[in-house]
């Protein structure tokens, strides 16, 4: 048996664009200059943070198993859901990741095979954790959101600071099971319903050659894994601190924010059964992502103030 893991960071591309509410000024990330006269305690005002609505959900799917799902919705609380197809459970039924990460002791894919586990936790602080795994022919979607929503009481500048965890996405690839694998993961930033800022990235294999349609137990080698590469690679596996001027707002408008985190992962094809020392034994390839726990006392900051030149 030959097992080849692979973690690997993902690399994304960052994006900001004009928001279509009448701002006078495109959103746009702030310089290294412009965000220490922001947090200066100068000209800018921090508000304090309106209370979020919160949202997770889950989906996992595995052959033979069927398919789960799970939402969540709060209202200054964490949501938080947990979702697995595997035998046995991982975790005990019900307990979703609410005041720290969780550590799960693993499922054993030998006894469970094609299988998925999926996490989703965003909390009232705005601050998004997602796990997921599939194990053979199965896949495994995560989503956590925050939504907040601010009214003027003077015409000012708006700038959102934002927390970005840590993002991973891999795998491993089992030679004895091989399986063609994929991730994807995005963190977008919407602004009255409109995208200001996105980052996102996918992960996905080689093999040597191609599973037959009917059995791809036949040994076959993993020849590379690749990531998307970008001009501007946003985020790695550190966490990041972004910085946006969303522009002028006049007294009276309302601002809706709302943030998203999302990742899914997908092991395309199924575990193998093959005689160990006379005995069947399950072999299985799997797929993994991660947005991972993040700590900060303030992973969301809203100021407002004069244009920063």
């Amino acid at each position: 048996m030959k097992i080849h893991a692979h973690l690997t960071t993902a690399v994304f591309v960052a994006t900001s664009v004009f928001a279509e509410n009448g701002s006078l000024f495109p959103v746009r990330e702030l310089t290294a200059s412009q965000k220490k006269v922001l947090v200066s305690g100068g000209n800018h005002t921090k508000l304090t943070l309106p209370t979020l609505s919160t949202a997770a959900h889950v989906k996992v799917t595995a052959l033979g198993h069927g398919t789960d799902t799970m939402v969540q919705r709060a209202n200054g609380a964490v949501s938080a859901v947990q979702e697995e197809l595997t035998t046995p459970h991982a975790y005990a039924v019900g307990m979703p990741a609410t005041t720290a990460e969780p550590a799960p002791t693993g499922f054993d894919f030998k006894k469970s095979g094609d299988s998925a586990r999926a996490w989703a936790t965003m909390r009232s602080t705005g601050s998004p954790f997602i796990a997921l795994t599939s194990y053979g022919k199965s896949d495994a979607t995560g989503m956590a959101s925050f939504s907040g929503k601010i009214t003027m009481a003077s015409t000012q500048n708006v700038y959102l600071i934002f927390r970005v965890p840590a993002v991973t996405m891999g795998g491993a690839h089992e030679q004895e099971g091989p399986s063609r694998r994929q991730a994807r993961a995005r963190v977008e930033i919407l602004l009255n319903g409109a995208s200001i800022w996105s980052s996102e990235g996918v992960y996905f294999n080689k093999l040597a050659s191609t599973p037959s349609s009917a059995s791809n137990c036949n040994q076959i080698s993993e020849q590379t894994t690749f990531l998307s590469l970008f001009e501007r690679p946003m985020l790695t596996n550190t966490a990041e601190t972004v910085y946006l001027n969303l522009g002028q707002f006049a007294t009276g408008e309302t601002l809706d924010l709302t943030l998203m985190a999302g990742a899914e992962v997908q092991t395309l094809d199924r575990c193998c059964t093959k005689k160990v020392n006379g005995v069947d034994e399950l072999f299985c390839s799997s797929t993994t992502a991660r947005v991972a726990w993040d700590s900060s006392v303030e992973p969301v900051r809203i100021y407002t103030g004069p244009q920063i030149q």
